[in-house]
């Protein structure tokens, strides 16, 4: 069959979905938290969906509206929960290092293309560190049982970042001060989102630049209305209809975003294409 599809001037506004990574960290940090927090702008991804069912397998209450989600994060943690990641590999290597952190039996389980993904670097980081971990050659199902102590930890981050950020997620609830040595560290600007996130539900983690964290030994997380960044991928497709002469707005972009994908705005700068931020 052929289709013939023809050019048109496009004009509108265009509200720019959000950020699955910012979601996903937020809501999870929100389960933290033994008090209520809302989320707004979360999303309708696979990927939130599953993470928020994760939460609520964890203990966390959850309320979701048209706006936001409203979290009551867990007082007490379980100490048997059996999370199903669905697809999404950043929930499943986030709750992954939670599971280490957290003292209990944790099962991690998801379908389809996350079957597939080798995470043979989470049973490398615990080897030695008072765990057991089980899994399938590297692939899911794991089971995580026991809990990490040290006040010092190096990591090889040269696969992901994910399962890095799920540590700086955890370990503040230990309650003591940790330092982290991260090598080979890939994508950069994500770990800053979580550095991001943290801090705006009270936990300050001090960062270098390089490859260092430090985890404070005193702030614990609080309670906060958290707003989801618009997705500077999906909005790339709009800004370049923008540059092409359609007239369209597009709602929901952080100016300072951690998002690898806003460097989209400094090959504006290097043709020449002025923009600006509302």
């Amino acid at each position: 069959m052929i289709q013939h599809i023809l050019p048109g001037q496009r004009l509108g506004v265009i509200n720019v979905p959000a950020s699955k990574s910012d979601a996903q960290r937020a809501i999870l940090v929100a389960a933290l938290v033994p008090d209520i927090s809302r989320v707004y702008n979360y999303g309708s991804s696979d990927d939130v969906k599953a993470m928020i069912s994760c939460i609520q397998e964890l203990g966390a209450h959850c309320s979701l509206g048209e706006e936001f989600i409203e979290i009551q994060g867990v007082n007490i943690f379980p100490e048997k929960v059996c999370f199903n990641c669905g697809e999404s590999g950043l929930t499943f290597r986030l709750l992954a290092a939670l599971s280490m952190v957290l003292k209990g039996d944790f099962e991690l389980n998801g379908r389809d293309s996350l079957s597939s993904r080798d995470h043979s670097f989470i049973e490398a980081f615990g080897m030695g560190r008072n765990i057991q971990i089980h899994s399938n050659n590297g692939h899911i199902p794991y089971r995580i049982q026991g809990r990490i102590e040290d006040e010092i930890y190096t990591i090889d981050a040269g696969i992901t970042s994910q399962f890095l950020s799920g540590l700086l997620i955890a370990l503040p609830l230990q309650g003591r001060q940790i330092k982290i040595f991260a090598d080979k560290i890939t994508s950069h600007p994500y770990l800053l989102m979580t550095l991001k996130t943290v801090a705006e539900f009270g936990v300050n983690i001090d960062f270098d630049g390089i490859g260092k964290f430090k985890i404070p030994a005193v702030p614990k997380y609080k309670r906060t209305d958290y707003f989801v960044e618009g997705d500077w991928s999906a909005a790339s497709y709009w800004i370049v209809a923008c540059l092409l002469g359609h007239e369209i707005t597009i709602n929901g972009l952080s100016h300072v975003s951690f998002q690898a994908d806003r460097s989209f705005t400094e090959l504006l700068l290097t043709l020449g294409i002025e923009y600006s931020l509302n």
